[in-house]
Formats: structure tokens, C-alpha cells, sequence
């Protein structure tokens, strides 16, 4: 399974912009995981967010870069859905709680090793 299949993601979710990832988060069942998605570092969505992270105008979308895996440390990229004006430290709570449910550090790719 990779990352993508793993988050029940299409492969060609890199290239969505925020009028394409709006509807999936809306269109994802309350009762599941619909607060974000990982990406490994070196394969980031193509949505970009302004210098506070933020995609949209009304700051629904949070880009945010750096997120480390706990277990490497080897760096993501992560677009976090905003429902209820959640901050910094809710994000990261969601981010820590998916990291463990998807089994991150097993399907990031590997950190090349210095000769």
C-alpha cells in the first residue's frame, strides 16, 4: 500500500488546487478522518498557502511544511481542513493522531544513508 491508497487518496490529488480539495474535505463522512492528509517533503501537493499556511481566503486550508515524522524525523508537508477555527496545537494533535493510524514512518520513502 502506498501513501496515497493508505489515505484513500487518487494519485493525481498532487495537482488539485484549493477549488478541488475544498469539496473532498466537505464530501468526507463526519465520522471519519476529514482533518487532514501527509505528504512526504519531497512530493508535495501542488496548493500553496500564504505566509501563515493558509490556502483560502476564509483560512479553511492550512498548508504546513516541516511537520516531521516521529520516528525519522524526515520532514512532510501537510494540508490540514479547518471546521472550527482550529489552531496550531489542534492541528498538531491530528496530525500526530494520523501519522499513527496511516502507519506513517512505514510508508514515507526511506532516508538515503551518507556513503
Amino acid at each position: 500500500m502506498d501513501l496515497f491508497e493508505a489515505q484513500g487518496l487518487p494519485s493525481d490529488c498532487l495537482e488539485w488546487d484549493a477549488e478541488r480539495w475544498l469539496p473532498h474535505f466537505d464530501a468526507l463522512p463526519a465520522d471519519g478522518p476529514r482533518s487532514c492528509y501527509i505528504f512526504d517533503f519531497a512530493s508535495p501537493p501542488k496548493v500553496r498557502g500564504d505566509s501563515s499556511g493558509f490556502v483560502d481566503a476564509q483560512a479553511r486550508l492550512w498548508v504546513v511544511a516541516e511537520t516531521p515524522c516521529p520516528e525519522c524525523y524526515r520532514p512532510t508537508t501537510v494540508l490540514f481542513r479547518r471546521w472550527n477555527n482550529e489552531g496550531a496545537e489542534q492541528l498538531n494533535v491530528a496530525i500526530n493522531a494520523r501519522m499513527q493510524e496511516i502507519n506513517w514512518h512505514a510508508l514515507h520513502p526511506a532516508r538515503k544513508r551518507r556513503q
